[in-house]
């Protein structure tokens, strides 16, 4: 029977593993909210420095079955940083209320005012993220949601929701809502060749099923910033798969944040787990890009 394979085999082995990582990207890890944006020279040379090969990404496999090595590591391996972001804040509600999310504002993520365009994915209620998007950075938001039975309409000037949801396909569900996946959204809005300064997904087991669509179509080298909330653990090869695509794509977790009001105890180890992970990610491919 194969075992998962990750970047944190065990204990003091791994963290060697990772040290060493971050030595030789130069990528060392701080709290450093408060720290000034690092100059964009000093990321492009950081940027030289990267190993962006197939062999340097971290890898998990699975043989169908959940074992308590799968599911150890999947939780280790999403809630450690692999990149430094110095100057990130909080968008939307606060640190500890749901609806905010977290954006990396070094240099060549820092969005230009007017010229930024956000897609956010689920809203429910909670307008937070895409209003402060709006306000305080003067991007052009969409979002999506169609499970709350409201029709298209706009919001403010530069805020825009469209009653249809993201899914690995396009259909119309059993509840009757419309879904497609990123590529068909981007080319229904005009946006087929348009980067996407900051995706967000918070849309209850569907980012699995989206990942992977996401992954076939190859959009996801137009997007610079990704934040999407994970449910559970991965139960299938592809959903395993997709995490390594992310890391492979360019995609480096820069922060996690834990939903302590959503745990639950394994019924394969009787280990606490989290159920629901704000996983944050920035796209190191745009590093080497004049922005």
């Amino acid at each position: 029977m194969g075992i998962l394979r990750s970047i944190l085999r065990n204990g003091a082995a791994n963290n060697n593993w990772f040290n060493g990582k971050l030595a030789r990207e130069k990528l060392h890890l701080k709290k450093a909210s408060t720290i000034k944006p690092t100059p964009l020279k000093t990321f492009y040379n950081l940027a030289d420095d990267i190993d962006y090969s197939r062999e340097a990404a971290p890898r998990l496999s699975a043989d169908g079955a959940i074992s308590d090595k799968i599911e150890l590591d999947y939780f280790r391996y999403l809630q450690n940083l692999q990149f430094d972001c110095r100057h990130r804040i909080r968008a939307g509600t606060g640190e500890t209320g749901d609806g905010g999310w977290e954006m990396c504002l070094d240099p060549p993520y820092n969005m230009k005012p007017g010229k930024c365009l956000v897609y956010s994915f689920g809203i429910s209620t909670n307008w937070s993220f895409d209003d402060y998007m709006d306000k305080t950075r003067n991007c052009t938001v969409h979002c999506f949601d169609p499970s709350i039975g409201k029709k298209d309409f706009k919001r403010s000037p530069n805020i825009y929701f469209h009653n249809l949801g993201i899914s690995g396909r396009n259909e119309t569900n059993g509840k009757k809502w419309q879904l497609y996946t990123l590529g068909s959204i981007k080319r229904l809005l005009g946006h087929e060749n348009v980067t996407l300064d900051y995706l967000k997904m918070d849309v209850e087991w569907s980012e699995w099923p989206s990942l992977q669509a996401m992954y076939r179509e190859g959009v996801l080298s137009q997007v610079k910033q990704f934040a999407s909330e994970f449910h559970g653990i991965p139960k299938k090869q592809a959903d395993v798969d997709i995490i390594n695509r992310l890391y492979e794509l360019g995609f480096r977790i820069f922060y996690t944040k834990r939903n302590f009001y959503n745990r639950a105890t394994s019924r394969l180890t009787q280990r606490t787990i989290y159920r629901c992970m704000e996983v944050h990610f920035v796209n190191i491919n745009f590093l080497k890009q004049d922005v």
